[in-house]
């Protein structure tokens, strides 16, 4: 039962991920929903690992690693992901960390569902221009929700040999009512309400249903244009036009498209926020001798 609810976490709910990474959490929580084994689990091993934060020399690297949900503890198992509600949380405690000069958001993210990533989005848009700058990475991927992040740093790079891109939302219905008859299985629905069981897995998606849907996924893409167009200081209809149009593009062709700031990598990034606080203290720490002689 335990997989059969996250199955209600993944179908008609719009996602900001890769199409085909959802396919993927798809056939796992599917498989083992019906007690089967899915090749495609090894592609999906936890990285918990990669996720803890660290201080070097006053610069905090943030992982944002995995699929993303909002509590994550629901789909982690199958997705080795992280939850924005916690990415927040970390960010809100290395704002207030003394020793932290900056902040880098370490990304290698599919996307993954449509819920937190706004307010996280926010979150960083509002705090990137504070004394401690939030500088994010696509290492090497920012796709879909993670670009929506991304793009609300102060400064957004994609490594090399990186890409960035994914800007649309995906819902997935599945009907399974051929393979109930199959095996001769009938569900039988009573309601209360004329939509309550709309969109169901075990008759075909009603006309309603899908113009509904539609609009839902349209009203969540219409609101990732306008935050990612704020985020990066550009126009809702350059970034429908020029971002990929739900495409992926590597990183020469992201800093042309002006998905980016630039291309580097990561040790560089966090070398130069290092070499750039090592300067600001020298700094106040000359005005505080002038001050004090």
């Amino acid at each position: 039962m335990r997989y059969l609810h996250l199955l209600s976490r993944v179908y008609n709910r719009p996602h900001l991920i890769l199409p085909e990474k959802l396919e993927a959490i798809r056939q796992v929580i599917t498989s083992r929903a019906f007690g089967l084994e899915s090749a495609t689990e090894l592609a999906l091993q936890d990285t918990r690992a990669r996720q803890q934060p660290s201080i070097t020399k006053s610069v905090a690297v943030l992982p944002i690693v995995g699929t993303l949900a909002k509590r994550m503890g629901m789909l982690e198992e199958s997705s080795g992901g992280m939850s924005t509600d916690r990415i927040g949380q970390e960010i809100d405690r290395l704002m207030a960390d003394e020793q932290v000069g900056a902040i880098v958001l370490d990304i290698d993210s599919p996307g993954g569902e449509s819920f937190g990533v706004r307010e996280l989005s926010d979150k960083i848009y509002a705090a990137r221009d504070n004394r401690k700058p939030i500088i994010a990475v696509a290492n090497p991927e920012a796709a879909s929700a993670a670009y929506y992040i991304g793009s609300a740093a102060k400064e957004f790079i994609v490594t090399p040999s990186g890409w960035v891109g994914s800007v649309g939302v995906v819902m997935a219905h599945t009907d399974q009512s051929l393979l109930n008859e199959s095996l001769g299985v009938k569900v039988t629905y009573i309601t209360a309400a004329k939509y309550k069981t709309e969109g169901n897995a075990n008759e075909p998606l009603s006309d309603d249903a899908l113009v509904y849907y539609q609009s839902q996924v349209d009203q969540l893409y219409e609101q990732f244009v306008k935050d990612v167009a704020r985020n990066r200081a550009t126009t809702a209809a350059e970034v429908r036009r020029g971002y990929g149009e739900g495409r992926m593009l590597l990183a020469a062709d992201a800093k042309a498209a002006g998905m980016v700031d630039r291309v580097d990598t990561l040790e560089n990034v966090i070398a130069k926020q290092t070499a750039r606080i090592q300067q600001r203290n020298k700094v106040r720490l000359e005005r505080l001798r002038l001050d004090l002689s």
